[in-house]
C-alpha cells in the first residue's frame, strides 16, 4: 500500500502475517518506509 503521510511524503506500507496452523511462526508485523524524493538515475 501506498499514501501520503501528514507531511505530505510519500510512504509504502507493508503487512505480513503468520498461521501457526499452517507450521508458520504466529504474528503480525507492519512495516513503513518513507520514499526519496529523488529520482536515480543509474
Amino acid at each position: 500500500m501506498t499514501y501520503l503521510n501528514s507531511n505530505g511524503e510519500q510512504m509504502v506500507v507493508q503487512v505480513a502475517g503468520g498461521h501457526g496452523s499452517i507450521g508458520t511462526t504466529i504474528g503480525d508485523y507492519v512495516v513503513a518506509y518513507k520514499l526519496n524524493n529523488k529520482l536515480s538515475t543509474k
